[in-house]
């Protein structure tokens, strides 16, 4: 079975910096090495410390092909209540969070999958 490649959508007059090892990787490659850092159960949740959002931390040039694969982008785990607080969150933490899956939602095009359980942190045991 072929994989398919990823759907690069470089902005015209794109440069990709080379004078990093792990740079010299083709871009599509790269993109490829990043789809594999998702979460295997499906769903990324929006957190600095997990792809795709660490991916795009790491440099300019890996920002670039994170934010240009829209299959990173393709799934997303949003919940609406606090695992601490049984409680729905305010309007300002609401709206943060509808600009995130829009934000989300561009940069994954047609490719977006999401995930809404309000109850699935209301239901979690306490950690």
């Amino acid at each position: 079975m072929v994989a398919e490649s990823p759907s690069l959508s470089y902005p015209s007059g794109t440069v990709i910096n080379n004078s990093t090892p792990a740079l010299t990787i083709p871009p599509e490659i790269t993109a490829h090495i990043f789809i594999k850092c998702l979460p295997t159960d499906g769903l990324a949740s929006p957190s600095p410390s997990t792809a795709p959002l660490v991916l795009a931390q790491i440099c300019r040039d890996w920002r670039n092909i994170a934010l240009h694969t829209p299959e990173l982008w393709s799934s997303i785990h949003l919940q609406f209540f606090s695992k601490r607080r049984k409680l729905a969150p305010g309007k300002k933490a609401a709206d943060a969070a509808v600009h995130l899956f829009k934000t989300w939602a561009s940069r994954a095009g047609k490719h977006l999958r999401s995930h809404f359980d309000p109850l699935s942190a209301a239901c979690a045991p306490e950690m």
